[in-house]
């Protein structure tokens, strides 16, 4: 092989992988199998994100029925995060229907978190949680409650929300947020692409 194109090869398969580089035709769902290690670091890296704050029509228009997942979680919106406390993990959540006094709920499905992300050591699975509007969830304890910031708790553990569902007030939409110093990423792009036929 000629010099010039051995480097050429050397620098495409050392590129990072981006979107579209992915022919999901062996993966049934790319939140299980390809939102892992070096994806959860750095999530905007591979796809399209947006940061910190998703409404629920940004929901309904970015994120649902966007990604190839299993049957039963095709409705599901994912989100990409790293706790107050420094961990990282991902999470599936939807929006309930509207309640007898009108509200919803923000439903978190699953949540996955790491011990280890860079590995993908430690992970833990915890939920389902249901969060009302006005309350936030600490997702490295998985308790939820309508306090945001730090508050001692009567056990004398420290509450500290991660994420909180709100309403805002100029518009009355739901929103689902980062609350203190967490980080959360909602992908508003597959990882998988159509291979040309």
């Amino acid at each position: 092989m000629p010099p010039r194109i051995y480097v050429l090869v050397c620098c495409l398969l050392s590129a990072p992988a981006l979107a579209g580089y992915f022919n999901c035709s062996v993966i049934y769902d790319e939140y299980e199998s390809l939102m892992n290690k070096q994806f959860l670091m750095e999530p905007d890296r591979f796809v399209s994100t947006v940061n910190q704050r998703l409404t629920r029509s940004e929901f309904e228009n970015l994120q649902r029925g966007q990604f190839q997942l299993y049957e039963e979680r095709v409705d599901l919106g994912i989100a990409i995060f790293r706790t107050s406390e420094n961990l990282s993990g991902k999470l599936l959540y939807k929006w309930s229907e509207p309640l007898v006094d009108g509200q919803s709920h923000l439903l978190i499905e699953q949540v996955v978190l790491y011990g280890s992300v860079k590995y993908g050591y430690g992970a833990r699975s915890t939920g389902p949680f249901r969060i009302k509007p006005g309350f936030g969830l600490d997702l490295d304890t998985g308790k939820y409650e309508n306090k945001f910031e730090q508050a001692t708790a009567t056990n004398g553990h420290t509450f500290t929300a991660d994420l909180k569902h709100s309403i805002d007030p100029e518009t009355g939409e739901s929103v689902f947020e980062a609350a203190n110093n967490a980080v959360i990423h909602f992908p508003v792009e597959t990882m998988c692409h159509q291979a040309s036929q």
